[in-house]
């Protein structure tokens, strides 16, 4: 009896100690995985390349084949084609593996749009182990989504899937993987819809995307004449360039703005004063002109990505002067009638000196520009 009371006080006083020092629940991701018809894992299995892209974006893109097995469609092992004939990607399991239903998203397929404009599978040879010749062929069809394909049931410790031909994309000549998958619950049902329903709830909106800029304009307002950023640019933030716009000047005469979009002029007509122009990637305006910037994304951006505008002055008529960040905001950009997106700000405060208007997608600068306003 007394050793029944110690061993209930002991368990007792242990049950306390854990609870002290449990950790904090983790949020994890849904568990997408069936009870496997073998041993081998997404976790324990190595995927190799033959070959593999370099990142020459600066944005942070990998290509290697460990892409195909993190359920990310925005992620693929892309070859390097120029280098190689026949690329080849291999599975390497920790043990021998009876292989069954594998399903395959062949192609870079962080969206449709840019699946399409890169070369996706078309034929891809099936070899075991080190067997000297091909178990069979799997044939793709040329859609958007994940397909799925019976694999002779042997026990293997790799399998090589050989590209042996292309889809050709619309734009860009890389043929990539975004996933290759034994162990979801999706391919033993063969649900394709419910493969990417996963990827867009769950990874999409982190993925990584190319936001860059296509065109810059900037133009000048001058607001002691009462012309300001929304008389200068549509809805959509993108500058007008048909826009001639009447004020009233001292002595009642009417005052006419007009841009010159071929030689980046503006002129204040009557006067025909000359009033700002871009030349070798600065703006130059008069003093008393506030700064207009537009910007035209590419098509990687979206509309609910957020951008950081930073105005730093630069320069000013004493020498060694320090740069001071002036202004730096959050703006998302805005659709125009055509679908394009533009981004638009305006220097509420801009003397005479020298500005630079940096554009920021995250960390990332996608665009410099210089704006001088001289006495």
């Amino acid at each position: 009896m007394l050793f029944m009371k110690k061993s209930i006080l002991f368990l007792a006083v242990l049950l306390t100690a854990c609870a002290q020092v449990a950790p904090a629940r983790v949020e994890e991701l849904p568990d997408v995985s069936v009870a496997p018809a073998f041993e081998s894992s997404r976790e324990t299995t190595i995927a190799e390349g033959s070959s593999e892209l370099k990142d020459d974006t600066g944005y942070g893109f990998a290509y290697s084949a460990a892409n195909v097995l993190d359920l990310d469609y925005s992620t693929a092992w892309c070859p390097n084609m120029a280098e190689d004939a026949i690329p080849v990607l291999t599975l390497n399991f920790p043990e021998p593996t009876k292989l069954s239903t594998v399903g395959i998203v062949g192609g870079f397929a962080r969206d449709e749009d840019i699946f399409f404009k890169n070369s996706r599978l078309k034929t891809v040879e099936v070899w075991y182990d080190d067997q000297p010749e091909a178990l069979g062929e799997l044939h793709f069809e040329d859609k958007y989504e994940m397909q799925f394909f019976q694999m002779p049931e042997d026990s293997v410790k790799s399998v090589k899937f050989k590209v042996m031909e292309v889809y050709s994309g619309s734009k860009y000549k890389d043929t990539c993987v975004a996933e290759i998958d034994f162990w979801s619950g999706w391919v033993s049902q063969k649900d394709a819809v419910a493969a990417v329903n996963y990827y867009e709830e769950y990874k999409a909106s982190s993925s990584i995307r190319p936001v860059g800029v296509d065109k810059v304009d900037i133009i000048f307002a001058r607001e002691d004449l009462g012309v300001n950023v929304d008389d200068l640019t549509l809805d959509c933030g993108q500058i007008d360039m048909t826009n001639v716009i009447k004020q009233e000047w001292d002595g009642g005469f009417d005052y006419l703005w007009k841009y010159d979009i071929d030689k980046h002029e503006i002129y204040g007509d009557g006067s025909h004063e000359f009033l700002g122009r871009y030349s070798d990637g600065w703006w130059n305006a008069s003093s008393g002109e506030s700064p207009i910037l537009s910007v035209l994304l590419n098509n990687s951006a979206k509309e609910e990505d957020v951008f950081t505008v930073k105005w730093i002055q630069t320069g000013f008529i004493l020498p060694g002067f320090i740069p001071v960040l002036v202004e730096e905001k959050e703006i998302k950009p805005k659709v125009c009638e055509d679908g394009s997106l533009y981004l638009s700000d305006a220097l509420s405060k801009a003397g005479a000196a020298t500005f630079r208007v940096e554009v920021y997608y995250g960390s990332k600068l996608i665009t410099s520009q210089i704006v001088s306003l001289a006495q």
